[in-house]
């Protein structure tokens, strides 16, 4: 596959984070696409309110010092199984 220069991949990660920790697990990942890419990544984070604010400045902070995008989408609340 070539790859042209403003070829942009797009990634997602959807997660809800009642633990308050369970954030860390995707920022990993991220950070091993970014580490592991020449690419330009545009990732798109899906998270419900269960996910704080801190958080989600991580996943920012991040793409920012690789040179990337992340963009936050809120995300509804999770379904109640009855």
């Amino acid at each position: 596959m070539t790859q042209k220069q403003d070829d942009v991949f797009n990634v997602c990660f959807c997660f809800s984070d009642s633990s308050g920790s369970y954030y860390r697990h995707p920022l990993v990942a991220l950070a091993s696409v970014f580490e592991n890419t020449k690419a330009r990544i545009r990732t798109h984070i899906l998270c419900d309110e269960s996910t704080s604010s801190s958080s989600k400045d991580a996943f920012t902070g991040l793409a920012e010092r690789y040179g990337q995008e992340a963009i936050i989408y809120a995300a509804p609340p999770p379904a109640k199984s009855d």
